[in-house]
């Protein structure tokens, strides 16, 4: 067995609520640039500001961190979470419809059922999964799966929708982008 077969795995969704769903890394380049601007600026000015504070901005990403499983057969997992199991009469998880990207996470001893348990609760802990059930019970955004099953019905109700055409997020972030270069303009003349 290869640590791509059997192992530890993160799936990342888009948040229920992100209409926009500003990827990561857009938001971590627009806090950095935003937090240089700022203070150079400030720098310049000599006034004194939290420049720190557009770093906070990854926060308002469009993803999130949704599960983390161990398992000795990625492929067979993979699938049970996207497709469900007719073997074990279960169906996807609620979760699945999310534009649903899966991560290897390193794994100290792959072939050890032990070690990936171990690993698996120290990765619950750190990446804070919304969705997992167990060790997460001190998540404050944790999802239970009734809630999650509801937002799943909602979402194929048609309660929610699943996404918002890129013309309109791109007019949305023009729209609010020369708003705030003409904002700034009319401070400096």
């Amino acid at each position: 067995m290869s640590w791509k077969r059997s192992g530890i795995y993160l799936h990342r969704t888009r948040k229920p609520y992100a209409t926009l769903g500003i990827p990561l890394r857009v938001t971590l380049a627009a806090g950095v640039v935003l937090a240089v601007v700022m203070a150079f600026t400030n720098w310049f000015a000599g006034q004194e500001w939290f420049w720190w504070l557009p770093l906070l901005l990854p926060i308002f990403s469009g993803r999130h961190n949704a599960y983390v499983g161990h398992t000795s057969s990625r492929f067979h997992r993979d699938n049970q979470h996207k497709l469900g199991s007719s073997t074990w009469g279960k169906a996807s998880a609620a979760w699945a419809d999310l534009d649903l990207k899966i991560y290897s996470l390193p794994c100290a001893f792959p072939r050890s059922k032990q070690a990936r348990e171990i690993q698996e609760w120290l990765y619950i802990k750190l990446l804070l999964p919304v969705y997992n059930v167990e060790h997460n019970k001190t998540n404050p955004r944790k999802i239970t799966r009734g809630k999650a099953q509801s937002q799943r019905w909602a979402r194929e109700q048609g309660g929610m929708r699943r996404w918002v055409p890129r013309t309109l997020r791109l007019g949305l972030y023009l729209t609010v982008g020369m708003a705030l270069i003409y904002s700034g303009w009319e401070k400096w003349t």
